[in-house]
Protein backbone atom coordinates (compact mmCIF):
# COMPACT_ATOMS: atom_id res chain seq x y z
CA UNK A 1 0.00 0.00 0.00
CA UNK A 2 1.66 3.48 -1.15
CA UNK A 3 1.76 6.86 1.15
CA UNK A 4 -1.30 7.96 -0.56
CA UNK A 5 -4.00 5.33 0.21
CA UNK A 6 -2.31 5.25 4.06
CA UNK A 7 -3.05 8.89 4.28
CA UNK A 8 -6.40 9.28 2.55
CA UNK A 9 -7.80 6.03 4.39
CA UNK A 10 -6.71 7.99 7.52
CA UNK A 11 -7.74 11.60 6.89
CA UNK A 12 -9.27 11.78 3.39
CA UNK A 13 -9.16 13.96 0.80
CA UNK A 14 -8.16 16.85 2.77
CA UNK A 15 -6.01 17.02 6.23
CA UNK A 16 -5.93 20.00 8.27
CA UNK A 17 -2.90 21.70 9.51
CA UNK A 18 -2.66 20.28 12.42
CA UNK A 19 -3.25 16.62 10.66
CA UNK A 20 -0.43 17.58 8.48
CA UNK A 21 1.49 18.60 11.40
CA UNK A 22 1.65 15.16 13.40
CA UNK A 23 1.93 13.22 10.10
CA UNK A 24 5.40 15.08 9.40
CA UNK A 25 6.35 15.05 13.12
CA UNK A 26 6.64 18.68 13.94
CA UNK A 27 6.71 18.63 17.71
CA UNK A 28 5.10 22.38 17.89
CA UNK A 29 2.61 24.41 15.99
CA UNK A 30 4.75 26.73 16.26
CA UNK A 31 7.58 24.87 14.55
CA UNK A 32 5.54 23.88 11.49
CA UNK A 33 4.11 27.80 11.58
CA UNK A 34 8.03 28.84 10.93
CA UNK A 35 9.06 25.64 8.65
CA UNK A 36 6.14 27.26 6.14
CA UNK A 37 6.72 30.64 6.53
CA UNK A 38 10.17 30.38 5.33
CA UNK A 39 9.30 28.26 2.42
CA UNK A 40 10.86 25.00 3.97
CA UNK A 41 7.61 22.32 3.29
CA UNK A 42 6.81 22.86 -0.51
CA UNK A 43 3.05 22.63 0.29
CA UNK A 44 0.32 24.62 -0.40
CA UNK A 45 -2.22 24.98 1.98
CA UNK A 46 -5.20 26.88 2.02
CA UNK A 47 -8.56 28.16 4.27
CA UNK A 48 -11.78 27.19 3.46
CA UNK A 49 -15.22 29.16 3.78
CA UNK A 50 -16.63 28.65 7.21
CA UNK A 51 -13.61 26.73 8.78
CA UNK A 52 -10.99 27.63 11.08
CA UNK A 53 -7.44 26.83 10.20
CA UNK A 54 -5.84 26.02 6.83
CA UNK A 55 -5.94 23.19 5.04
CA UNK A 56 -3.96 20.54 2.59
CA UNK A 57 -4.54 17.84 -0.21
CA UNK A 58 -3.93 14.75 1.00
CA UNK A 59 -2.38 13.72 -2.17
CA UNK A 60 -0.31 16.91 -1.87
CA UNK A 61 1.04 15.81 1.84
CA UNK A 62 2.09 11.90 0.40
CA UNK A 63 4.04 13.46 -2.67
CA UNK A 64 5.75 15.52 0.26
CA UNK A 65 6.49 12.41 2.04
CA UNK A 66 7.20 10.47 -0.78
CA UNK A 67 9.94 13.08 -2.64
CA UNK A 68 11.83 13.03 1.13
CA UNK A 69 11.96 9.03 0.73
CA UNK A 70 13.40 9.13 -2.17
CA UNK A 71 15.67 11.74 -1.65
CA UNK A 72 17.01 9.69 1.61
CA UNK A 73 17.07 6.35 -0.75
CA UNK A 74 19.63 8.36 -2.96
CA UNK A 75 21.76 9.61 -0.56
CA UNK A 76 22.25 6.39 0.71
CA UNK A 77 23.41 4.37 -2.21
Amino acid sequence: MNTRVLLEDKFGPLMSSRDVQHTLRFTTNESFRVARNRGYLKLRMFAMPGRRGLFAKTEEVAHLIEIAADDLRRNDM
